[in-house]
């Protein structure tokens, strides 16, 4: 409500998950940054201080891969966030098969 409202008392959000959770976290990540840049773009208050409008930043751990190759362009455009994977952990290795982005069987 803080940022909605414009106060300005809150300028970050860090919104983090692993595995499953990470996953999670960059759906919400995504929403939540394309939610407040709507928001500020309406706010004329917002829009006299763009660099006051709030930033959403993601730390996802071990994340398996989430989305379309149209969402991921948005999100990395949109969207500060970190991603740490293992090497040899199999979750972040997974790909998505909620589309038909992937040839091949799904997993």
């Amino acid at each position: 409500r803080e940022f909605v409202n414009g106060s300005g008392a809150m300028r970050h959000i860090t919104i983090a998950g692993h595995s499953l959770g990470a996953a999670v976290a960059t759906l919400l990540t995504a929403r939540a940054q394309k939610f407040l840049q709507q928001q500020c773009a309406s706010k004329p208050a917002w829009q006299a201080w763009p660099k006051k409008q709030p930033l959403v930043t993601g730390v996802m751990f071990a994340a398996p891969h989430v989305g379309d190759s149209a969402f991921t362009q948005d999100f990395d455009a949109r969207v500060n966030a970190r991603r740490v994977v293992f090497e040899y952990d199999l979750t972040s290795q997974v790909r998505c098969c909620c589309c038909d982005c992937h040839r091949g069987p799904h997993l």
